[in-house]
């Protein structure tokens, strides 16, 4: 279970460094497609930006953005920091989802072992 857990890890790191590098072109372009390109939350970093999109998407400007999307992948400072950001988020919610799963798995937390070890046995 080890190695199964390693490579997934790996994998899902690879995987969120790459989605958190693309974000920030995504981004772009849905901007660009916004009703207000020119809100003040656009105005932003990139951290403000994602966090407005998050908030206020619209479900047709997302599908319309997904459609015409040319993937690029950010090489400035703050879209690298952004991609390495994500990715320790999503490392971070990786381990949390397999602690929960090994202890739900493993009985819930229930201990196997007595709460205190047993004193020594008097022989009377």
């Amino acid at each position: 279970m080890r190695y199964v857990r390693g490579i997934l890890e790996r994998l899902m790191l690879v995987v969120a460094i790459v989605v958190g590098g693309l974000a920030p072109g995504y981004i772009a372009q849905y901007r660009l497609l916004a009703a207000d390109p020119l809100h003040p939350a656009w105005q932003g970093g990139v951290f403000r930006q994602f966090g407005h999109l998050l908030i206020h998407a619209r479900l047709n400007t997302l599908r319309a953005t997904f459609g015409h999307w040319v993937p690029t992948f950010s090489l400035t400072f703050q879209g690298v920091l952004f991609a390495l950001v994500f990715a320790a988020v999503m490392w971070l919610l990786f381990l949390a989802a397999w602690a929960g799963v090994r202890r739900w798995r493993s009985g819930g937390g229930k201990r196997k072992w007595p709460r205190s070890p047993p004193g020594p046995r008097l022989g009377i």
